[in-house]
């Protein structure tokens, strides 16, 4: 039995949900590493090594100055934006066993994003 909400098929919102999960835990892990490795920064930078200072002091204006920066390229590589452009997997490591195979399981290395969308 194939149940519809809003014209669409079931399978088609579960879908959607799992994407939305998996792109809220990426950005939720990536803003944590931002706010974390600043944290941790403020620690050393107070109670570290002194010949860190200087430093910590860089890397804190550059976690503070660079936040969107930092947030632009966690949603280039959250989104998949390499895959979608140069129609290449981005971040994702091939299976030791098989390194011929792309992380899609489409035989290759590489593949175009029209592969992808062809029946």
């Amino acid at each position: 039995r194939e149940s519809r909400r809003a014209g669409h098929p079931a399978w088609i919102a579960l879908l959607a949900e799992q994407r939305a999960m998996r792109h809220s835990t990426a950005y939720l892990v990536l803003h944590a590493v931002v706010l974390g490795s600043g944290l941790v920064a403020v620690y050393l930078w107070e109670w570290g090594p002194a010949h860190l200072a200087p430093v910590l002091r860089y890397a804190l204006a550059i976690l503070a100055c660079g936040r969107p920066a930092l947030s632009l390229a966690g949603w280039l590589v959250i989104n998949d934006v390499v895959y979608i452009v140069f129609g290449i997997c981005s971040l994702r490591r091939r299976p030791a066993s098989s390194p011929r195979l792309c992380c899609c399981g489409r035989g290759r290395a590489r593949h175009s994003v029209d592969e992808e969308r062809a029946p």
